[in-house]
């Protein structure tokens, strides 16, 4: 679920042959460019059951209704055990920089099982080694229901290179898990010696002849401001449609264009196609996220610009690369 035009994923169930149904399962709105993993209880249900999977689109706020997808996989109906917590996700990046360690270990877990987890130990190792274990009691972690946790034990390499990091949950309501085919989750995580601070860079497909532009325009603007000049760059593209098209428009923003696949403006491009969507989207979220990634080039570089024959001229002058080591 997927796009500024998200609308309602529905799953409904029926005992009765499909005379009538009921409502498992609803969820609405963009829930991120992953796939996410729902339990759904069927207690209280016969054994005979019909699905009705619907999935329906909304609005971005400018009227557009397709920005957006929603999808459906590996639906399956299975025996639920009274103990199964699933490993879900290993949310540490997979890249950090030796200079901001220690590391907070993250991650997701889900409680595929009958029974309520009231207490459980939540386990890390590093390459193999000794599990590093936070015990938590007082829980409510109901079935189907996901739970986020930060390991209070931080991890502190000695030196960069590159780690296995594994995660899962063990001494469930004092008990062993009755599944351990899917209890762990493991991660690939690089330690850099250090990293360069990145600078996002936004593409920007708009026209003067398209209604939603203008709002759309403004929001990237407004986003923006919150950002010092040198933490971003954009480039801004004029393209020759809706209708006549913008007076500006250029054979190279209809190259840039077929490239992205751009068939709607405003259309708003995020380091080379990491995030597109429509211009009222942007969200300070985005910028913030992909200024969050991590960089291994500093890229410098001097120009001058003057006047020569009422023509303004500039050159490039000197380019500086610096890679920097994991």
């Amino acid at each position: 679920m997927y796009g500024a035009s998200i609308g309602t994923l529905r799953i409904d169930v029926s005992d009765d042959g499909g005379n009538s149904y009921t409502n498992i399962y609803s969820k609405s709105g963009d829930q991120g460019d992953q796939w996410n993993f729902e339990t759904v209880s069927l207690a209280g249900f016969s054994d005979t059951l019909r699905f009705k999977i619907s999935a329906t689109v909304g609005d971005d706020g400018s009227g557009t209704q397709f920005y957006g997808d929603i999808a459906i996989d590996n639906f399956e109906v299975s025996e639920a055990l009274a103990i199964d917590v699933a490993g879900v996700s290993l949310a540490t990046s997979p890249t950090l920089a030796l200079t901001n360690a220690p590391f907070t270990i993250s991650g997701e877990l889900n409680n595929r099982g009958i029974n309520t987890v009231t207490s459980m130990d939540i386990n890390y190792t590093i390459n193999g080694g000794s599990a590093v274990t936070m015990p938590l009691t007082n829980l409510n972690f109901t079935t189907g229901s996901n739970y986020s946790f930060s390991h209070t034990s931080s991890w502190n390499p000695s030196s960069s290179g590159t780690y296995t990091v594994e995660i899962w949950a063990s001494n469930i309501n004092g008990a062993n898990d009755m599944n351990l085919s899917n209890d762990r989750v493991s991660k690939s995580i690089t330690v850099a010696s250090n990293l360069a601070l990145r600078r996002p860079m936004l593409e920007s497909f708009t026209s003067s002849t398209c209604g939603p532009c203008a709002p759309g325009n403004v929001n990237v603007s407004s986003v923006l401001q919150g950002y010092q000049d040198n933490q971003y760059s954009i480039l801004k593209y004029q393209v020759d449609f809706p209708g006549a098209g913008d007076p500006y428009y250029t054979a190279e923003v209809g190259d840039r264009r077929t490239y992205y696949s751009v068939n709607s403006v405003p259309d708003l491009v995020v380091d080379g196609n990491e995030w597109q969507d429509n211009s009222s989207s942007l969200t300070s979220q985005i910028v913030d996220n992909s200024i969050a990634k991590p960089s291994f080039i500093n890229l410098s570089a001097n120009y001058s610009v003057w006047v020569e024959d009422k023509k303004l001229i500039s050159k490039l002058l000197l380019i500086r690369l610096e890679i920097l080591q994991i």
